[in-house]
């Protein structure tokens, strides 16, 4: 009995998984979809939820072969609620995520398509030694120009209606994903 008890004691303390193996696990150990709890008129998901969670996921997608929509990871029965594009969000997703959705300004005016993300070093100055990247994005204006929101922080200014964002990708992991 020893002959086999040992090897598996080895396989745990050595090899072994202390994360989750799979997609479903990982959606069983996070009890998703969470529901996302929302502020102001009209109704914007709270940002720092949405960091949170998408945070998580992209740590604990480490050595997983796994894609989530948004869909999987958030819940909202209000179809009138907005997702926040936050530096996280745009950072995580795949660069495809929120291509061609409208960007709205946070009191819900309409600003234009999303174009695509723009990456940036910013250097750690006094309180850091090392460099670190950012993410900020750009979206075509009514005059076909692209429009910066520039590299402040993103919160909550600037959202995406949640019924064109539900099905896209959110996070994902594995060969075919992009390193972030």
């Amino acid at each position: 009995m020893y002959k086999f008890v040992v090897p598996w004691v080895v396989f745990l303390m050595f090899g072994g998984v202390v994360r989750a193996d799979s997609c479903a696990e990982l959606v069983a150990d996070l009890k998703l979809p969470k529901k996302m709890k929302t502020r102001g008129k009209p109704k914007i998901a709270k940002w720092e939820d949405v960091d949170k969670m998408l945070s998580e996921l992209s740590k604990r997608f480490d050595g997983t072969d796994c894609k989530l929509t948004f869909g999987e990871i958030f819940r909202h029965k209000d179809e009138n609620v907005y997702f926040p594009l936050t530096n996280t969000a745009i950072r995580i997703a795949p660069e495809e995520a929120f291509t061609g959705l409208v960007v709205f300004a946070k009191e819900g005016f309409e600003l234009g398509p999303y174009v695509g993300r723009v990456r940036y070093e910013r250097s750690g100055g006094l309180y850091a030694r090392k460099s670190y990247q950012l993410y900020y994005f750009q979206y075509r204006d009514s005059d076909q120009k692209n429009q910066s929101v520039g590299n402040r922080l993103l919160l909550d200014e600037f959202v995406v209606k949640w019924p064109d964002l539900l099905d896209r990708v959110a996070v994902e992991s594995g060969e075919d994903s992009e390193t972030n």
